[in-house]
């Protein structure tokens, strides 16, 4: 039974993915548009989150894995479904090559249709004896379905929230198969039956919404970031449904810069205590706001300029504690902004995961 009404009370689960083939899948030429720097080394990435994981499962945090949940989801009635809609958010639309694909996908046991979903299809995979002169043009981009090395940033495609959740409409095409396995999960998987009534956006949505975003603030205040990856109107259409249909009563949305640097809400705010936010310095700048709240069936939308942490202490009803991260030297706040040091996870009141800190030593 999902119920999130809290960014700090006692974790009791968690959805992960533990980085995969997805991540030997990356070509330097996607960088970008996978919003990558570098292509990561495998190993290491499967090590931190295993330490990650760990951490959580030693604080007593259940830890469930999104492709497991795919798994024990899929039936031989829903299989068939899936891989269709797999193709669909794939934009596969040549008949010719659709049936090459599901016939291709239909073979795989269950495991290693999930996996190969995830990971990608090249096409050699599905045109074997095209000629080696002609894919050769092509060896740049290998991919008749592009990978998902996105897949262990799960806040991104669903974030849950009271009763409910939300399914992302990510702001990037190239990664609009992420919103697909909790999308087939909450409808399929009899763990969470109840869940898909609750569902206040489904990710079919002509604007896009991303969950790193959002901010749970209490049980009746939600704060949601108007940012580079969630666009204005899904935050009022998100309103509207949520202020209906749950127990929230007021829904904040703070304009954040349109840069890569700032891409959520959660790289530059996150709560840690009962009254204590770890924040970027620029959030001080951050001053406009939109309010939303429902009376007699009718969204009502007032925009006005306050400080953030006014805005805070107003719905908290509580003085806060601001806690900059990278303090005061200029050079430390902004590598931390660059590297999302103000992305924290808080697993209890005061009980907060962070990335772990390195010393450079100094040049003597």
């Amino acid at each position: 039974m999902i119920h999130t009404f809290s960014e700090i009370a006692p974790l009791q689960s968690i959805l992960m993915h533990r980085p995969g083939a997805e991540i030997e899948n990356l070509v330097p030429h996607l960088l970008s548009e996978f919003l990558y720097e570098d292509i990561p080394y495998l190993a290491s990435a499967q090590k931190e989150h295993d330490a990650f994981a760990r951490t959580l499962k030693d604080q007593g945090v259940e830890v469930f894995y999104i492709e497991t949940l795919v798994e024990e989801a899929i039936t031989a009635d829903n299989r068939t479904g899936l891989i269709d809609a797999y193709l669909q958010v794939s934009n596969i639309r040549n008949q010719e090559t659709l049936a090459l694909l599901k016939n291709y996908l239909q073979a795989f046991p269950v495991n290693r249709l999930v996996q190969t979903m995830i990971s990608g299809i090249l096409i050699k995979e599905i045109y074997p004896d095209a000629s080696i002169d002609l894919q050769s043009f092509h060896e740049d981009d290998p991919f008749i379905i592009y990978p998902m090395p996105n897949l262990m940033y799960q806040r991104d495609p669903m974030v849950t929230l009271g009763k409910g959740a939300i399914i992302a409409n990510l702001s990037s095409n190239i990664r609009a198969k992420e919103a697909l396995l909790p999308t087939f999960v909450f409808a399929e998987h009899p763990s969470f039956k109840g869940v898909k009534e609750h569902i206040y956006f489904d990710g079919t949505n002509d604007f896009s919404f991303e969950g790193g975003d959002l901010l749970v603030l209490n049980d009746e205040t939600v704060i949601i970031g108007i940012s580079k990856r969630t666009h204005p109107i899904a935050i009022e259409q998100l309103s509207m449904k949520l202020l209906k249909h749950s127990d929230f009563k007021k829904v904040l949305a703070l304009k954040i810069p349109r840069n890569r640097a700032f891409m959520h809400l959660d790289t530059i705010l996150t709560q840690v205590d009962h009254y204590s936010f770890l924040y970027h310095k620029s959030v001080f700048d951050l001053t406009h706001v939109f309010s939303f709240t429902m009376k007699q069936e009718t969204l009502e939308v007032h925009e006005f300029k306050q400080p953030i942490q006014h805005v805070l202490e107003n719905e908290l009803q509580h003085s806060v504690k601001m806690i900059q991260c990278g303090g005061d030297d200029i050079i430390s706040s902004a590598r931390e902004q660059w590297n999302d040091g103000a992305n924290s996870l808080a697993i209890a009141p005061g009980k907060v995961i962070m990335y772990s800190a390195i010393k450079i030593p100094m040049m003597p």
